[in-house]
């Protein structure tokens, strides 16, 4: 599978060709929510 640069989406290995978007985010607890 492809790896991404938690920081700003980028690819960092492939086979993925583009980035992803990023979103806000918060941490509750140990969780990771969507903001």
């Amino acid at each position: 599978g492809s790896k991404f640069n938690a920081e700003t989406g980028a690819v960092l290995n492939g086979p993925a060709v583009t980035g992803l978007t990023a979103i806000k985010v918060t941490v509750t607890g140990d969780a990771v929510v969507t903001a």
